[in-house]
């Protein structure tokens, strides 16, 4: 019998972090801060063989040619960065967390879930979209938060359970 080998599990990658940092440099959209945040995004989209976002959306059917008023919390340059980070961590679970960070539950998870026809009988049936038959509701604001274990409610007096828990 040959013997395990055991390989650690990357609990968070370089390129995570490279996100981190872009999306908090672009949320901040203070001057120079867009542009440093945005070279590490790039440095993923390189890796991936893309090009650098701006050149990529030079020619878009709206252009991005600078940062330049583009940027904050709800600017067009972050919606880049969270696709981005949505496609590159995409099944690592994040995007549960990040939608709720972002106050985005209503238009991800308030929607009737869509899959593959896993009853098909050949290929062509088996790619078409269904809708699955699971009732989704979000409930704003309340599932944005967890709830916190009673046990350390219970250990803390100034401790308050999270609304609607």
């Amino acid at each position: 019998m040959e013997p395990t080998i055991e390989y650690p599990w990357p609990v968070i990658r370089l390129a995570e972090l490279y996100l981190n940092y872009a999306e908090a440099c672009v949320g901040y959209g203070k001057e120079g801060y867009p542009e440093k945040g945005m070279l590490y995004l790039d440095k993923v989209r390189k890796r991936a063989g893309i090009k650098p976002v701006l050149e990529a959306w030079a020619h878009a059917k709206h252009p991005l040619t600078n940062y330049e008023g583009q940027c904050g919390p709800d600017g067009r340059v972050m919606n880049i960065v969270r696709q981005e980070r949505m496609i590159e961590l995409y099944q690592e679970n994040h995007n549960f967390w990040d939608i709720r960070r972002w106050k985005m539950g209503d238009t991800y998870f308030n929607v009737k879930a869509c899959g593959l026809n896993i009853l098909a009988k050949n290929l062509e049936d088996f790619a078409k979209i269904v809708e699955i038959q699971d009732k989704r509701t979000f409930d704003a604001p309340r599932q944005y938060l967890m709830p916190i274990p009673a046990s350390e409610v219970s250990r803390n007096p100034n401790m308050v359970q999270n609304p609607g828990y």
